[in-house]
């Protein structure tokens, strides 16, 4: 049983499902949950985040939640036990999240239940047809299907994972001066002084504060463009030429770098200084055969608490940062490296917040800041 990508979105397949699918639902008015709207998982070694901030009502007066092409219906079986079902293109797969304390156990049926002879004599009316990619198939009426799904007891069932929930981030999180997560290209281009720019985005100014705080010959070279999705900020990129190093803090810090819809840029994973680099993913794999290697890499992030210490030391030429939300790290953590992080983020579009710094010249540098929230 593997993982599915669709839209950019990993589903949880494995996680919310158990191995057992039907052509019919067993859910056909779903249930609003009180989990939360962000979920952090480990389902069977693997770390997975999903979304439930987006409830969409039924015609049958329920909820479901929508994750990319597919949509997931819950039914409440008991104070602490849910079915869950997932549409995957008309195929319909099942499993079961309890409460726990503050988080949920993630559940499954157990393999083959079908030879569970106390199973056969509950579901007498229900073909279980042999297993194909891990997936076996239930053939029977919805109300059969329903009866036995909403049946189970959770002595046929084993715990694959468990998951660690929170409020989403504020749609109202402000990014820029005037700009929070839930503004529409429409609304900003009502802002003061935007204008349209490349690629259908919007380029804003600097804000009042930092326009009286730069000379306008550094000004001069800054320009902000935000990307949009249909309804909120997709991306916002700062790019800032020739200016100096006691002003890069000031410039920089137009652009929030504290959160993202999944929570606070927490985690590094780059951080390099002219030659040095240490890339977070390679320092994990390095610290299970050279431990103090990888410790003597790790002591060397104080030299990044301080950016704008860094553009200033005498023996700067450039430097990298990139930081993710701990939801995000927990989706990378396979991959051997930042590079490779690094593009899987952009395709999926998922949160991350990158510094680029380099030297221009005499006292001057180029600074890059990338927020995709």
């Amino acid at each position: 049983m593997g993982l599915s990508r669709i839209g950019g979105a990993t589903l949880l397949l494995a996680a919310l499902s158990g191995c057992y699918q039907a052509r019919v639902p067993a859910i056909e008015s779903g249930d609003a949950v009180p989990f939360g709207d962000i979920a952090s998982c480990k389902v069977r070694d693997k770390h997975l985040r999903f979304d439930l901030t987006h409830p969409e009502p039924t015609a049958g007066g329920g909820t479901i939640y929508r994750l990319g092409n597919e949509t997931l219906a819950f039914k409440k079986l008991s104070d602490t036990l849910y079915l869950a079902q997932l549409n995957s293109s008309g195929m319909y797969r099942y499993g079961y999240v309890m409460r726990n304390g503050s988080g949920l156990e993630v559940l499954a049926l157990r393999d083959e239940i079908d030879a569970d002879p106390n199973v056969r004599a509950i579901a007498p009316n229900i073909l279980f047809k042999p297993a194909q990619h891990g997936w076996q198939e239930m053939v029977a009426t919805r109300d059969d299907l329903a009866a036995f799904l909403r049946g189970a007891k959770l002595g046929m069932m084993r715990s694959v994972g468990e998951c660690s929930i929170r409020k989403a981030v504020p749609l109202d999180t402000p990014l820029a001066k005037g700009l929070r997560l839930s503004t529409t290209r429409e609304q900003a281009m009502k802002l003061p002084a935007a204008e349209a720019c490349d690629l259908g985005d919007v380029c804003l100014p600097l804000s009042p504060t930092t326009i009286e705080r730069v000379p306008a010959a550094e000004r001069a070279g800054v320009r902000i463009q935000v990307a949009f999705e249909a309804d909120r900020v997709k991306s916002v990129t700062l790019t800032a030429k020739g200016i100096s190093p006691a002003n890069s803090g000031i410039i920089l810090d137009d652009v929030s770098l504290g959160l993202s819809r999944f929570g606070p840029y927490d985690t590094p994973i780059l951080l390099s200084f002219n030659n040095r680099r240490v890339d977070m993913l390679a320092v994990r794999q390095l610290a299970a055969w050279n431990p103090q290697r990888a410790a003597e890499q790790m002591r060397s992030l104080d030299q990044f608490k301080d950016v704008s210490a860094t553009v200033r030391d005498p023996a700067f030429r450039s430097a990298e940062i990139l930081i993710v939300p701990a939801e995000a790290f927990a989706t990378i953590q396979g991959f051997a490296t930042a590079e490779a992080a690094m593009a899987d983020l952009r395709q999926r579009q998922a949160p991350y917040h990158r510094i680029v710094l380099k030297q221009s010249g005499a006292g001057k540098i180029d600074a890059t800041l990338e927020l995709v929230p």
